[in-house]
């Protein structure tokens, strides 16, 4: 009954770090050729994320263009939104439940099924999404990292900089 979004990983850090080890390739590496590896790990994530939130703001699933969902539309990540027409399937069909137990809202924070038949023409409106799913709002600091200019690359410098202060 908490929401954890979808998410049923526990081992998040071990793929972070399966990750890390395949862009490091050798663990014979000096400090520098490290954090350049880890910046590189760190940029290409971002630019990953960064490229697949332009794709969900772009596209819009050919089955998710019903009236129902004509608000939320390229405002919702392509994840919450096939979660969301599972829900309207489950209404449009009558094979809810009777009783809502809250579970789906409560894990997933989107609208179950037995709200959005409580809503006017069941539509569902941009406030019953929360922010966790948002794609029109979301900033990944993209303003600041270009205003920083790069800001991944003036941290790693900081880093090296210390690196070469430190006496050993």
């Amino acid at each position: 009954m908490y929401p954890h979004f979808g998410n049923r990983a526990s081992s998040r850090a071990e793929g972070a770090h399966a990750k890390l080890k395949g862009y490091l390739q050798v663990s014979t590496g000096d400090f520098a050729q490290v954090v350049n590896k880890i910046c590189l790990v760190v940029e290409n994530e971002f630019q990953e994320i960064s490229a697949t939130l332009q794709s969900d703001r772009i596209r819009v699933p050919h089955k998710c263009r019903i009236i129902a969902f004509k608000f939320i539309l390229n405002c919702v990540s392509h994840f919450a939104l096939s979660h969301l027409y599972k829900q309207y399937e489950m209404l449009k069909y009558g094979s809810m439940k009777e009783v809502c137990t809250g579970h789906f809202y409560a894990t997933m924070s989107l609208p179950c099924t037995h709200m959005i038949n409580g809503l006017a023409d069941n539509i569902l409106l941009l406030s019953s999404i929360n922010s966790q799913w948002r794609i029109d709002s979301i900033s990944l600091i993209e303003a600041q990292v270009q205003n920083d200019n790069n800001l991944i690359n003036v941290l790693c410098g900081k880093l090296i900089d210390k690196y070469e202060e430190a006496p050993f």
